[in-house]
C-alpha cells in the first residue's frame, strides 16, 4: 500500500522518508486511491493548504456542483474512481 506523509508546515512525501520535526504535527494517508490529477493538485497547492487538501482526499467524498467538487475544485473526469456526491 502506498501511503504518504503531510506535515503541518506543509512538507510532504513518501511514508519511509518522514523525518519529524520539531514543532510540527503529520498524518499519514494510504493514497492508492487518489488520481495523478489530485497528486498534481497537492503538489502545486499553497503549503499551508496542503494537509487539509490531503485530508480531503482521504475522506473521498467529493461533492460535485456546476462538475467539479466543491472543496478541492476538481472535475468529475479528474476524480474519476472517486466517490462523488451529485449536488447539481
Amino acid at each position: 500500500m502506498s501511503q504518504y506523509y503531510f506535515q503541518s508546515n506543509g512538507n510532504w512525501g513518501k511514508r519511509d522518508n518522514l523525518t519529524l520535526e520539531a514543532g510540527t504535527s503529520h498524518i499519514i494517508i494510504p493514497t492508492t486511491h487518489w488520481t495523478d490529477s489530485m497528486f498534481k493538485l497537492i503538489d502545486e497547492c499553497l503549503s499551508s493548504e496542503r494537509m487539509d487538501l490531503a485530508q480531503h482526499f482521504n475522506l473521498n467524498v467529493h461533492r460535485i456542483f456546476t462538475g467539479k467538487c466543491q472543496i478541492c475544485k476538481l472535475s468529475s473526469t479528474q476524480l474519476e474512481g472517486q466517490h462523488l456526491v451529485d449536488k447539481d
